[in-house]
């Protein structure tokens, strides 16, 4: 082989070795980005896991908030004042009278069924102890029928 041909094969595999290089950095480049993308992925689903963690506690404040509300409901009308008068009273619909009274009738009937008079979860009067599960399913706490409000 001519020294000629030495310096043409020399000159391209200089050339496939610079390429290869610049391939390896530009891999290196996206890697990076996509090492940067994974851990921005990551924090997001960290974050969807805390909102979540927070939404449960809401819920059950909201379901020990109804039960609170129902009881005082249940003592007002025990007083002799008609639905429609605590309902006004409240400031509240009397269908959401009846909702809270409801719930309030649930919790202690769950109670006195369990053999204590602790809180019980106001969710399973919507067919399931999750409240999330009421919740996402857009469900409320049942009517005075005992029916769930849609």
């Amino acid at each position: 082989m001519g020294q000629t041909a030495r310096k043409a094969q020399r000159g391209r595999a200089d050339e496939r070795d610079a390429r290869l290089e610049k391939a390896r950095r530009r891999r290196l480049e996206l890697d990076l980005d996509r090492e940067a993308r994974d851990a921005r992925v990551d924090a997001a689903v960290a974050d969807v896991y805390q909102a979540q963690d927070e939404r449960q506690a809401s819920v059950r404040a909201i379901v020990a908030a109804d039960v609170k509300i129902g009881d005082a409901i249940v003592r007002i009308l025990a007083e002799g004042v008609a639905l429609a008068q605590a309902a006004e009273l409240t400031e509240l619909s009397v269908n959401q009278v009846q909702r809270l009274r409801a719930a309030a009738a649930e919790v202690k009937h769950a109670g006195s069924k369990a053999g204590h008079t602790g809180a019980v979860p106001v969710a399973s009067s919507v067919g399931s102890a999750d409240p999330r599960e009421a919740v996402s399913a857009g469900r409320s706490l049942p009517l005075a029928g005992g029916r769930p409000a849609a």
